[in-house]
């Protein structure tokens, strides 16, 4: 019996030694814990998860409404600053973005992390091109501008610049729709070469022939020469 006790004496050291629950319900005690700090740890992993996809899907939106806004025609009026209201979006999601995806690139070391980043910066960057190629185009030297009659039903004006770009403006009771398209020019013949005109107007004319201060359009409104440089 001696021995049998020393046998005990021994298992009882073992066993709070490597701490061995005694019984299943002191195990399942003692696990606890350890299950609640597994769950703390994999918490904000899936909060992150969750945010990078919300801030994602939301970029995609604004990026494509900001690109498309500074393709099509400009509406000039008393709403047009409404219209910025998608690229200033785009800013922000693009910082909170570049915060988010520097946090996991710490944890993960991998640079796929930054790939929401890159598709706002894309987006961000297609943008402000197309800002800063409609403000040159704007800018160029005027060399011809033509405008409908009095009366005419349609209000319309034609810019032609120095190089091969035109403006479009068309004046509404809200403000002015703008658009901007190419041209050439051969002689006194003005060809249209792209029409970015969606409005309603049906049939926009696609050459028309200059003759003292007018500007006669094929199947279209004849025009009065507002402005011209040799």
């Amino acid at each position: 019996w001696l021995r049998t006790l020393r046998l005990i004496y021994a298992a009882t050291l073992l066993n709070s030694k490597f701490c061995l629950p005694s019984s299943p319900a002191i195990g399942r005690r003692a696990l606890i814990p350890v299950r609640l700090q597994a769950l703390n740890r994999s918490t904000p992993f899936k909060m992150k998860t969750t945010l990078r996809i919300i801030l994602t899907i939301l970029t995609l939106g604004f990026g494509v409404a900001s690109i498309n806004h500074e393709i099509g025609r400009q509406e000039l009026g008393l709403f047009d600053q409404l219209k910025q209201i998608p690229f200033v979006i785009l800013c922000i999601l693009t910082i909170l973005l570049a915060i988010v995806d520097y946090k996991s690139f710490r944890t993960s070391r991998t640079f796929l992390n930054f790939i929401p980043t890159f598709l706002a910066v894309l987006f961000l960057s297609v943008t402000i091109y197309k800002k800063i190629e409609r403000n040159a185009i704007a800018s160029e030297r005027t060399v011809l501008k033509v405008v409908n009659q009095s009366g005419a039903k349609n209000v319309l004006q034609f810019d032609f610049k120095e190089g091969d770009n035109y403006v479009l403006t068309e004046s509404n009771l809200l403000g002015r729709d703008v658009y901007y398209g190419k041209y050439k020019k051969n002689g006194d013949t003005i060809y249209l070469l792209t029409n970015p005109y969606d409005g309603e107007i049906k049939t926009m004319p696609k050459f028309g022939i200059i003759s003292h201060d007018t500007l006669f359009w094929y199947m279209f409104d004849t025009m009065i020469i507002d402005q011209r440089q040799d």
